[in-house]
């Protein structure tokens, strides 16, 4: 099987000619879309079938390289999605091809820490021993939505004056996101860590965990937050819908409703039972449905049965 990286030009188009034949892979499967406008037309030359491995529903931008890929679905023997929402984009830009959906396989990284652990980083972070913490991990991207759970975050303290927002990661929209606080008066109820490598130590300290994107092909992070027993707050868009049973093992809100995830947030830091019953239910959830060795099964799987017929390198045996 080959991999092939980011690039678009005649050189690597040879370059990965080369390797195909080379190399004599079985299949090929492309994990962006550069790679994927030259994969289908040589692997046709010498009758290897392509799978189309999309991660996201936010496809390559270029005009050229959609149009190119996208005409190339019929050489393709499948196209495989991380999740229905990132089929569903696929399919609105005109991808024809044979699909299948495989969930990311995330490994299960969760720490528990001792009550001397917890007070250390809580100091670290300079978060007091009681406060409520939300936490929210990604790149600050206006995509990531960030801002809206520092709009919620207003509201939030006027009820529970604890609270804090922990913010991992850092990006673009910082200064945005700082400016909001601040015009909120809440500059002192966020955190914002930059980027972090201990991000299964921070997971152990919050209280709940919120993504407000709504365009999410998967979301890596939750699952790693379910993994951790975190209670999650989600936008109801993108992949979440798919990743948590509302109400069960996380709770989905209306994205653009800044009251509603205030209301979600309020009735977790309320009802300590609620928080515990979402956080194991949502921690089964995860092992259960996004574990690693499943993902594995279901990628050779794939792989296995598009060599069924060898020589088809579309979608039709």
């Amino acid at each position: 099987m080959g991999h092939f990286s980011r690039n678009l030009s005649a050189s690597f188009g040879r370059a990965l000619f080369r390797e195909i034949r080379a190399r004599d892979v079985s299949v090929v499967m492309c994990h962006c879309a550069r790679a994927d406008v030259y994969a289908p037309v040589l692997a046709r030359m010498v009758s290897k079938p392509v799978i189309q491995y999309v991660h996201g529903p936010e496809y390559n931008p270029s005009p050229a390289v959609r149009f190119l890929s996208r005409a190339q679905s019929p050489l393709r023997k499948l196209l495989l999605t991380n999740s229905e929402s990132t089929l569903t984009a696929m399919r609105k830009i005109g991808f024809s091809s044979p699909a299948r959906i495989i969930y990311n396989g995330w490994p299960d990284e969760s720490v528990s820490l001792d009550a001397e652990q917890v007070r250390v980083l809580r100091e670290e972070l300079g978060l007091p021993r009681d406060a409520f913490v939300i936490g929210t991990i990604g790149r600050m991207v206006s995509v990531r939505s960030q801002i809206v759970a520092v709009e919620a975050l207003a509201p939030v303290v006027r009820e529970l004056p604890k609270a804090i927002l922990v913010i991992v990661g850092d990006g673009p929209e910082r200064s945005t996101l700082e400016a909001r606080a601040d015009a909120l008066g809440v500059t002192n109820h966020v955190v914002i860590t930059g980027w972090r490598s201990d991000i299964w130590r921070l997971l152990a300290i919050m209280d709940c965990y919120v993504n407000p994107a709504i365009s999410e092909g998967f979301g890596n992070a939750v699952i790693e937050a379910m993994y951790s027993g975190v209670p999650v707050i989600l936008a109801d868009g993108g992949a979440h819908p798919e990743l948590v049973d509302d109400g069960v093992s996380g709770i989905l809100y209306p994205g653009d409703d800044v009251g509603a995830l205030v209301d979600a947030i309020l009735s977790l830091a309320a009802d300590s039972d609620l928080r515990e019953r979402l956080g194991d239910a949502g921690r089964a959830t995860a092992k259960s449905r996004f574990g690693v060795e499943a993902f594995v099964v279901a990628v050779e799987s794939v792989i296995r049965s598009s060599l069924v017929s060898r020589g088809s390198v579309c979608g039709a045996d």
